[in-house]
């Protein structure tokens, strides 16, 4: 049993090159970025906000006696916040996953399939293709919200930013040396990006000799 190399891609449908990938990555950060701004603009005025009002300036008396004791709009903030980043989180494993596409993707008209056998991605794929370029970053953060006080258990914080951030390039760059533009997040969660819909196999899959 062999695992053929991948073929060309069935007529109509051809491999989504670079560039119409990352026009789609474009539109869809319009998308999310927003989304993500907005809860932390929401967070950070209703912290303000909070502190201001429940303590009182400093020399005066809030409120309450202790500016400890406040933490209503922050924590209304905060839930905002949260709320903002899982939607922006889950937007495009859940698009993918559901319809191969996010509104980016179909801007560039390119499309998530599986490589053996016609149907959807499944949330599996998606959830797998989505977590490869951030892995670093998740363990990384999980670290650092695990340590007590937010002390710096890995260092300073624009290190494994870095690491992670420069992993996230090298996931999606290794598109660029892969003759069927698979990237490695592609490859583990058994995907390619076409330009457009098929409902045949567009990989090869295994064959006997």
């Amino acid at each position: 049993m062999t695992t053929a190399p991948l073929s060309s891609p069935e007529p109509g449908v051809e491999f989504a090159r670079p560039r119409r990938r990352l026009w789609g990555w474009f539109v869809d950060m319009l998308v999310t970025g927003p989304i993500a701004i907005v809860g932390s603009i929401v967070w950070g005025l209703l912290a303000i906000i909070d502190q201001g009002f429940w303590c009182g300036e400093p020399g005066s008396a809030g409120i309450f006696s202790e500016c400890e004791e406040a933490g209503v709009l922050s924590g209304v903030g905060l839930a905002v916040a949260v709320c903002a980043y899982v939607l922006a989180a889950l937007y495009e494993p859940v698009c993918v996953a559901v319809r191969g596409r996010t509104l980016g993707r179909r801007a560039a008209r390119i499309e998530v399939v599986r490589c053996w056998g016609a149907g959807r991605v499944g949330l599996g794929r998606s959830a797998v293709r989505w977590l490869v370029p951030l892995a670093p970053f998740a363990v990384c953060a999980a670290v650092e919200l695990g340590t007590r006080h937010w002390r710096p258990a890995l260092g300073h914080p624009l290190g494994w930013l870095s690491v992670s951030f420069a992993w996230w390039v090298l996931v999606h760059a290794s598109v660029l040396w892969n003759s069927e533009l698979r990237g490695w997040h592609d490859r583990l969660a058994g995907t390619v990006v076409v330009t457009k819909a098929s409902a045949l196999s567009l990989c090869s899959g295994p064959s006997a000799n």
